[in-house]
Order: structure tokens, then C-alpha cells, then sequence
């Protein structure tokens, strides 16, 4: 089964001057760049040069400092990194479901086409076989592949992913690198975190920081050892 994923944007997703400030440092310092619909996005840069700091703005859960954010669609899903909740004792089919709510809000009943999408983003992520499983039970590769199905049975727009494939095994790399392609095909505009070279080429584009914009473009563009220098990648 292959749903469409979602309604595309009405409109790209613009940042303009963007600055977010922590007391007296400055996380982003006046970064402005356009995420074009139906693309995805790698935005880079050494730890604590802001790569969060924009996902969390973008996402509205960051207060920015300066600047304006346009374009942001009414359907957004953040699959945040880090997220400490193996604790949960529920199955797999119910935190999948869990992103159907965004839609319905909490006291809408599930019908059909929700159970569908639910199914949906299972396949899309290889998860069908563990529906009944307990989510704390998983190991990390398979919680990360559940939290990116339950992003997807919302039925975003844009989806934002904060180092989607860092220490996962390597079935998981690549079905995650597989569904985010799937979804830039289905007309999603992609935006995530990373540190992997080999992962920002599967992008259309880069955005390398170090708090402000280093550069800004095709892979091939952005990803030389002038810039890289630049963002302290290569320091």
C-alpha cells in the first residue's frame, strides 16, 4: 500500500536573517536561506554550530532573537535526536498511531483512512512485523525507525530529522535514507541534520554552518575542502 503522503506546500520555506542568541553567544547570527518544496536539505556544521538551534526555530519550540521564519506549512513533523523514551510501555502500532493525532486531535475517533496511513508509514519504514511489539523493547535502530513512521502518518508537509541515522546499524541507514528519498519523490520537502558526507550527498542541497552561513548550494558546491575548513569539519 502506497499512500500520497501529504498536500504540498503552497509555498518554500524562507528564513530570513535569522538569529537566535543564549545570553550573550550567538547559537545562528543572520542566517537566511529558501528550502525549496519536494527537496531535501542537509544542513551541517561541527558541534554547537547552530544545526538544532534552526530545526527548533523552524519548528517553533526555539525562541528566535531576530529575523523572520515564512512559509512554514500548518503540517510539520520533528523527529527530534536523543529522545529518552524507551520507558514507554506501549506497542509499536499505538506510538505509530500516536502521529495520526496531530491530525485528529485527541478526541476524534480513528477511521479507516487513519488505521490506513498508520499501516502506510509501517510499510514505508519495515515495521509492520512489530506492530504488537513493546516500543521499549526495540533496539535503537527499530525505535528510530518507529519514531520516522509516526512522522510520516501525519502526513507532513516538511519533515525535519536531527541526526536521523547516527549510530544506527546499517539496514537502518539505508531504509531511512530510502523513505527519505520516497518522500522528496512524493513531493515532501526534507530537512535534516548530519555529520556524514555520505549522507549530505543524497541531498539536493547543503547548508553548512558555524552559527552564521559558511555556504549554501549543491553538494558539489558546498561540500570542499575550502568550506568544510570554514565550518571547522576539517579543523
Amino acid at each position: 500500500m502506497v499512500l500520497s503522503l501529504t498536500l504540498p506546500m503552497t509555498e518554500p520555506l524562507r528564513v530570513d536573517n535569522l538569529t537566535v542568541r543564549f545570553g550573550d553567544i550567538a547559537a545562528l547570527d543572520n542566517v537566511s536561506h529558501i528550502f525549496n518544496q519536494g527537496t531535501a536539505t542537509a544542513i551541517m556544521g561541527a558541534n554547537g554550530s547552530g544545526k538544532t538551534t534552526l530545526l527548533e526555530s523552524i519548528a517553533s519550540i526555539r525562541k528566535i532573537t531576530d529575523g523572520d521564519i515564512h512559509g512554514v506549512p500548518p503540517h510539520v513533523s520533528y523527529v527530534r535526536q536523543n529522545v529518552q523514551d524507551v520507558w514507554m510501555p506501549i506497542t509499536v502500532g499505538s506510538v505509530i498511531a500516536m502521529g495520526r493525532y496531530r491530525r485528529l486531535g485527541m478526541v476524534r475517533r480513528f477511521k479507516t483512512v487513519d488505521r490506513e496511513h498508520v499501516l502506510d508509514a509501517a510499510e514505508r519504514l519495515d515495521v509492520c512485523s512489530i506492530m504488537h511489539r513493546r516500543y521499549n523493547l526495540l533496539s535503537g535502530g527499530q525505535r528510530q525507525r518507529v519514531r520516522i513512521a509516526q512522522a510520516l502518518a501525519s502526513q507532513p508537509s516538511l519533515v525535519m530529522l536531527d541526526e536521523p541515522i547516527t549510530g544506527l546499524d546499517i539496514p537502518s541507514q539505508s531504509l531511512i535514507l530510502e523513505t527519505i528519498q520516497n518522500c522528496v519523490s512524493s513531493g515532501v520537502t526534507v530537512i535534516m541534520t548530519t555529520h556524514y558526507l555520505a549522507e549530505a550527498h543524497h541531498c539536493d542541497s547543503v547548508v553548512l554552518l558555524a552559527n552564521k552561513l559558511i555556504a549554501a548550494g549543491t553538494p558539489s558546491k558546498v561540500l570542499t575542502d575550502e568550506f568544510l575548513h570554514k565550518s571547522c569539519l576539517l579543523c
